[in-house]
Formats: structure tokens, C-alpha cells, sequence
């Protein structure tokens, strides 16, 4: 480079070319470093900021569809959790029929219970009433007093068939009987097996909604982080 004159530097930049003036001593040489200096870093500070500003549309629609999505999840998220909670009001009130159900079933054995009680006493009874015509007429009829006790004798037999239907009215009550008293421990055990799969449904369904909440909770305050990062990346770009 010649020691005087003037030396045009450039061009840096399409809009910006400079003309230095140098000294004969030279000493303009400082003048060509700063305006290098100054072009230089005017056109990276305007890359950078152009960096950022792309950088910053590119979070803006990343955020955007996070935002979105949020959005769509929380929408999923309420539906399944309020037909969780319709779902779940409905198994309870199913339970609680099943054990209403349950408490009818046990009020209705113990009363069938009751009255196989009643009928085994009076069956008792009767066959030792039985017992006792059998005897008495056996009786008569060893003493061969048939024709002395006819009377006897006919009183005897129509008690004896009298008792021995009741006998038999007896034992198709207690068939009757013991026939409802299974059927009614079956239904029982019957109900016992839904009120259990019910209480395990309403469990996992408890269980599900719990694990729905949290995930959600996870969410939100990943989508609370990005924008807090977001705030601050803004105030650093206007500090430009």
C-alpha cells in the first residue's frame, strides 16, 4: 500500500464502501482497521440478530404448536376424565344396587331359614305322632279288638291318613323349601363374585384417572418452563 494518497477499501458491504485519506507517514492505516472494524461488525451484529430473529419465528411456531397440542390434550384429557367420572358414578350406583341386592338376598335366607326351622320342628312332631298311631294300631291289632274298637280303630285311621298327608305336605314344603334356600345361596354367591369384579373396576378406573391427572400436571408445567424461557429470550432480543 503506498505511503500517501487516498486508497478506496472495500466494498464491505453492497451499501457501504470507504475511502481513506493516508498520511504520508502512514498513519492513516489506523483509519482503514477501524472502518473494517466498523463495517465487520455492523454486518454481524446484523447476522446475529437476523440469527435470532429466525431462531425466535422458529420457537414462535414450535411454541404455537405445543400450544396447540396442550390444548388438544387438556380437551382430550377432560373428555376421557368426565366419562371416567360418569363411568365411575354409574359402578358405584350399580354397587351399591348389587348390595342392596345383597342385604334383600340375606333378609330373605334368613327368613327361608327361619321357616325350614319351623317345618323340620313340626315334621318332628308330626312323625312322633305318626309313631304313635302306628303303635296304637299295631296295638289293636294284636289284641284282635277290631270289632270292640271300630270306632276306635276308624279314628285311628283317618287321624293316621290325615297326618300322613300332612306328613307329605310337609316334605314337599321342605323340598320347596330347601329347593329356594339353595337357589337363593347361589344367587348370593352370585352377587358377592359382581359386587368384587365391580370393586376392582372402580379400583383401575380410580387408578387411570390418577395417572391421567398427573400426566397432565407434567405437561403444564413443562409448557410453564418453555414459556418462562421464552419471556426471557424476548426481553434479550428488544436489549438489541
Amino acid at each position: 500500500m503506498p505511503a500517501g494518497g487516498e486508497q478506496r477499501v472495500g466494498p464491505f458491504h453492497k451499501s457501504f464502501s470507504a475511502v481513506v485519506v493516508l498520511n504520508p507517514n502512514g498513519s492513516g492505516k489506523s483509519n482503514i482497521i477501524d472502518a473494517m472494524l466498523f463495517v465487520f461488525g455492523k454486518r454481524a451484529k446484523q447476522g446475529v440478530k437476523n440469527e435470532v430473529e429466525a431462531y425466535m419465528l422458529k420457537e414462535l411456531s414450535l411454541l404455537k404448536c405445543r400450544e396447540m397440542a396442550t390444548k388438544l390434550a387438556f380437551e382430550v384429557n377432560s373428555t376421557q376424565i368426565s366419562e371416567m367420572q360418569t363411568n365411575i358414578s354409574g359402578q358405584e350406583e350399580n354397587l351399591k344396587l348389587q348390595r342392596e341386592k345383597i342385604r334383600e338376598s340375606n333378609k330373605t335366607l334368613k327368613e327361608l331359614e327361619s321357616k325350614h326351622s319351623k317345618h323340620l320342628q313340626k315334621q318332628e312332631e308330626f312323625d312322633n305322632s305318626l309313631r304313635r298311631c302306628k303303635d296304637e294300631f299295631k296295638e289293636f291289632e294284636r289284641q284282635d279288638l277290631f270289632h270292640q274298637h271300630s270306632a276306635s280303630l276308624n279314628d285311628a285311621k283317618n287321624e293316621y291318613v290325615t297326618l300322613k298327608k300332612t306328613v307329605d305336605q310337609l316334605c314337599s314344603s321342605e323340598v320347596d323349601a330347601n329347593y329356594n334356600l339353595q337357589d337363593m345361596k347361589k344367587t348370593y354367591k352370585d352377587l358377592e363374585l359382581k359386587g368384587k369384579g365391580y370393586k376392582k373396576k372402580l379400583d383401575d378406573l380410580l387408578i387411570a384417572l390418577s395417572k391421567h391427572i398427573e400426566q397432565l400436571d407434567e405437561f403444564m408445567a413443562g409448557f410453564n418452563t418453555i414459556s418462562l424461557k421464552f419471556k426471557e429470550m424476548y426481553q434479550v432480543l428488544t436489549q438489541l
